[in-house]
């Protein structure tokens, strides 16, 4: 692989106070499918259609984001990718149902455990609780399972969905485990008895069309303060090239009901990523078709985004520093296309696959 080259970031961001501006790009020539800040800040990980975990250092004054050593062992895209917030645990799952842990702050690049099935197929998301002794996994099997973070010994099994499960997400305080499938429904389990308390309707995210569902539920995000469940993903227009309008529900935790229901507009299709920034606000990531994409800010409560750009195209991930000014948005190479088609500069046409740039952004002061 190429090494890494970055744009040379401006001395300061120029833009409006509250806004994002890129200062540098991480052209690493990796297909990405999800990229995170650790905890401490100083490292950007990126789970690679190669079956590796790359590496970054974010901590330079330079913002340089030279490579490190990256883990291998993962033989899918490595598609689920989180950071324990305490210790220095980073947890990662595969198309290949493999689940590992890794010692992010060691110099030793083999994992801590790795477990080679534990989904069978595709492990679609994983999650962290909040006091990091604990992982949730779900997957394409339809299961949702609990496993210890430190041994990888697995905890329980959650059934009851009844299609593929893409989203898990524990509570702030850890007790509660969200999980939704490819049918919309969501499901709401206590961690400490693994029974289920209570279900959300988000069918509204899914649609059977040419013999086939399509949208589902694709994003968990609990609020701050536990109260209320954020359920993302599109409604689906159709199947084959999926169209849809990009949509948000909010449903109370205690009572299931929904809420509010946010409509991010036309020319996209999916939400794939929302983090919390320090205030409160949200940043979030919508992409469907090649070529189309967005990143946006939004205020909860207010009904459009305050700042948005199509300029980085299909975006898939997003992640905020832990200092709470700095993101990264995972995007896709220009010209791209989905069947990886790029075009040569004498007009001729190849075929090296895309690649994924990191758009590293700060909010102005």
């Amino acid at each position: 692989m190429p090494d890494a080259k970055t744009k040379t970031p401006p001395k300061k961001p120029v833009g409006k106070p509250g806004e994002p501006v890129v200062v540098t790009q991480v052209n690493d020539k990796h297909q990405l499918c999800t990229a995170r800040f650790s905890p401490c800040g100083k490292l950007l990980v990126g789970g690679g259609m190669t079956g590796e975990v790359f590496r970054w250092d974010a901590a330079a004054a330079d913002d340089a984001f030279t490579p490190l050593p990256h883990y291998t062992g993962h033989g899918g895209w490595v598609g689920a990718l989180e950071f324990a917030t305490t210790g220095s645990r980073l947890f990662s799952g595969d198309s290949w149902g493999r689940l590992s842990a890794w010692d992010y702050a060691s110099q030793e690049s083999k994992p801590l455990w790795s477990i080679a099935d534990a989904h069978a197929g595709w492990l679609r998301s994983l999650a962290v609780s909040s006091d990091g002794k604990t992982v949730a996994t779900c997957g394409a099997d339809r299961s949702v399972r609990l496993w210890d973070a430190a041994s990888g010994k697995r905890i329980a099994d959650l059934p009851g969905h009844a299609e593929d499960v893409f989203a898990v997400a524990f509570s702030p305080d850890g007790t509660t485990l969200a999980s939704g499938d490819l049918l919309g429904g969501v499901k709401l389990w206590d961690v400490k008895t693994q029974k289920i308390l209570r279900e959300c309707d988000a069918k509204v995210l899914a649609k059977e069309d040419r013999l086939q569902n399509v949208g589902g539920v694709r994003l968990l995000r609990f609020m701050p303060d536990g109260k209320q469940l954020l359920v993302g993903g599109t409604q689906p227009k159709n199947g084959g090239n999926v169209q849809g309008t990009p949509t948000l529900l909010m449903f109370e935790v205690a009572s299931g009901k929904q809420t509010k229901l946010l409509d991010l507009g036309t020319g996209q299709v999916y939400i794939h990523d929302l983090q919390f920034l320090s205030g409160g606000d949200w940043a979030l990531v919508l992409s469907g078709n090649p070529g189309s994409g967005k990143f946006a800010l939004h205020k909860p409560g207010e009904a459009k985004p305050y700042f948005e750009t199509s300029k980085l195209s299909n975006c898939h991930g997003v992640s905020i520093h832990p200092g709470g000014r700095r993101m990264a948005v995972m995007a896709a190479n220009p010209n791209s296309s989905g069947n990886g088609r790029v075009k040569s500069k004498d007009g001729s046409e190849e075929y090296p696959g895309n690649w994924s740039p990191l758009h590293i952004l700060d909010l102005t002061a």
